[in-house]
C-alpha cells in the first residue's frame, strides 16, 4: 500500500478551486443586482484569497515539476510560471496583483469599483483558467 500523502499542489488547488468558488458566488450575485457594500468588501476578500492561493498554486507546482524562482515572489513566480508555460497571461496576473495590493492597501471605493468590474470581466477567466489546466496536469 502506498500511503505517500498527496502533492502539495493537490491540496493547494482544492483550496484554491474553493475559494475559486467563491469568488464565482460572488460575480455572480454582482451579475444579478448590484451589491450591497457589505457583498462588495465579501467579494475583495474573496478575490485577495483566490489570488493568493493562485500564486501559490503556481509556486507549488514550479517546485514540483521544475525548480522554484529564487525569490519567491508573487512576481518571480508567476514570471517563472509563464516562462514555463504554466500560465499564458503572465502581464495580467501581475495586473491582478497590482489590484490586490491596491485592494487590501487603500481604502477608495472609485479603485474598488473599477475593481470589481475588472474582476468580472476579466479575471475571474484567467483564474478559472489556472483552475483547469492545474486540475488537468493533476489527473
Amino acid at each position: 500500500m502506498d500511503d505517500k500523502p498527496p502533492p502539495r499542489s493537490r491540496l493547494r488547488l482544492d483550496n484554491f478551486s474553493r475559494a475559486l468558488a467563491g469568488l464565482r458566488e460572488a460575480v455572480e450575485l454582482r451579475q444579478s443586482r448590484p451589491l450591497s457594500e457589505l457583498e462588495k468588501a465579501g467579494m475583495v476578500q474573496r478575490f485577495e484569497i483566490a489570488w493568493e492561493l493562485g500564486w501559490k498554486l503556481l509556486a507549488d507546482r514550479l517546485a514540483e515539476e521544475l525548480a522554484p524562482p529564487e525569490a519567491l515572489t508573487p512576481a518571480s513566480t508567476i514570471r517563472a510560471a509563464h516562462a514555463a508555460g504554466m500560465i499564458v497571461a503572465a502581464d495580467e496576473w501581475l495586473a491582478m496583483g497590482k489590484l490586490r495590493s491596491q485592494l487590501s492597501h487603500t481604502y477608495s471605493e472609485p479603485i474598488r469599483d473599477q475593481g470589481l468590474k475588472l474582476i468580472a470581466e476579466q479575471f475571474l477567466a484567467i483564474l478559472t483558467a489556472l483552475e483547469r489546466d492545474a486540475d488537468a496536469r493533476q489527473a
